[in-house]
């Protein structure tokens, strides 16, 4: 979570981590439920997907004017100018500014899209997954989450710590839900037309009246600030992704055979997806917190978990690394207390090879990058710091960014990074890396969406 640098000489922020720990009890299970209702829980959600012995049909079926439960569905057969989307939106305490430039934002993606004639899904969730730390949060678990933000500023999801970020909403999203009618499309997997939690444009529909595809992302994007603040940045694109495949799941349905996948993660902090043999480490095991004697972890322990750095200050790289309940590095993934970073990238590869042949898996991030790197113009500074961002997330800033009266700060990625390059022809000549320090995101999603609609 980004803070503010000028805050942390009053002790708020010390106050705020301790706030944190304060709220938060021990061991907490997930209870995997979806904004607006509930599901069943997946039969093993750690699982990576059963691989499907046929090819599906499309049956996605259209939305808007035309009636979307004709029977068969849409029996278009699938094409490659299909794109499903997950957005996973960091809602720690520090987000909201940048979810307002998000949202500001999105219509230069859309606009990509839309001009090139894309039949897009677009969905949302958080990097909350549940945490031994943040009994008090509403874990999302990857449930896709397609509610008005505007419903959610009445619940004090845009407070925290006793500051307000409302505006992230209300300066960009006019419609609440009951503004916002959710059309009911069928799926590949589905031919029962029900309202989707993903926004959805077929054959020219929309499946939310009442907005544009822009305004209503403009409403769905932000997430609010209440999130746990030990983000699960790959753990809850992975749940996201493995309940699409789960027809236990308001997920099911989402990934079709014949559309690319786009992971968009937005994020400041490392990611901190724990094994759940290992929860000890945020509570009776303080091997990776920074003094034994403290009262309960920062964010350090995220970094220190999961991430290695070699050569003298500043580092001449870091590199993830698997750490066992010792502390030791070198782990295998079975002894691992960070889940090892070869789940999310096989799992996601396993996605990629079901897909019809020619249909990419695209991962981006906007994370704690300095601006520039995108286009190697920059690269990424690992050095410890000498103030208190050491103390809360282990390492010195990425990249930095005026904000009102303070500076905020953001971590370099490492886990989050390495995931991406997986999935990048060529890391050295294209990185699909931006700045969340960057004042506005309209470029580096433009570019997003532009390589998306190279592939189509």
């Amino acid at each position: 979570m980004v803070q503010a640098m000028n805050v942390r000489r009053d002790g708020r922020l010390i106050g705020l981590v301790l706030l944190t720990a304060a709220a938060c009890g021990p061991d907490k299970d997930i209870d995997f439920t979806i904004t607006g209702g509930t599901e069943t829980p997946m039969t093993d959600p750690t699982m990576p997907p059963t691989t499907q012995t046929t090819v599906p049909g499309e049956s996605t079926g259209s939305t808007g004017d035309v009636d979307p439960t004709t029977e068969g569905g849409d029996t278009t057969s699938p094409g490659s100018n299909q794109v499903d989307v997950l957005f996973v939106i960091d809602n720690s305490g520090s987000m909201g500014p940048t979810q307002g430039r998000l949202a500001a934002s999105i219509g230069a993606f859309v606009n990509v899209l839309e001009g090139a004639g894309l039949d897009y899904r677009v969905a949302v969730t958080t990097t909350d997954s549940g945490n031994p730390r943040c009994a008090m949060t509403a874990p999302e678990g990857g449930n896709f989450v397609m509610s008005s933000c505007l419903d959610r500023v009445a619940a004090g999801e845009f407070e925290y710590n006793g500051e307000d970020f409302t505006s992230a909403c209300q300066d960009f999203c006019a419609f609440s839900d009951s503004e916002l009618s959710v059309v009911p499309t069928t799926t590949e997997t589905d031919d029962a037309a029900v309202p989707r939690p993903w926004l959805e444009r077929t054959a020219g529909q929309l499946n939310v009246e009442g907005a544009s595809a822009t305004q209503a992302l403009q409403c769905y994007l932000p997430q609010g600030v209440v999130g746990c603040g030990f983000e699960s940045q790959l753990e809850s694109m992975y749940l996201g992704l493995a309940k699409a495949q789960d027809q236990n799941s308001k997920n099911y349905g989402f990934l079709r055979y014949g559309a690319q996948l786009a992971v968009v993660i937005v994020t400041d902090e490392a990611d901190c997806s724990y094994s759940p043999g290992a929860k000890e480490i945020f509570t009776t095991n303080k091997v990776f917190w920074n003094s034994p004697d403290d009262p309960a972890p920062t964010s350090a322990l995220c970094w220190r978990a999961g991430v290695e750095c070699s050569g003298p200050g500043p580092y001449s790289e870091c590199h993830a690394e698997n750490h066992d309940l010792d502390g030791s590095p070198g782990a295998s993934d079975a002894q691992a207390v960070l889940q090892p970073l070869s789940k999310y990238v096989d799992f996601v590869k396993g996605i990629e090879q079901q897909k019809q042949p020619g249909q990419r898996v695209k991962v981006s991030l906007i994370a704690g990058v300095p601006v520039g790197y995108d286009s190697l113009d920059a690269e990424i500074v690992y050095a410890d710091a000498e103030d208190d961002s050491q103390f809360l997330f282990g390492i010195g800033p990425g990249c930095e960014r005026s904000e009102g009266s303070g500076t905020q700060i953001a971590v370099p990625p490492v886990r989050e990074r390495e995931f991406a390059e997986a999935f990048t022809l060529d890391p050295a000549t294209a990185r699909n890396l931006y700045s969340i320090c960057d004042g506005e995101f309209s470029a580096a999603l433009t570019h997003i969406a532009d390589e998306i609609a190279d592939g189509a």
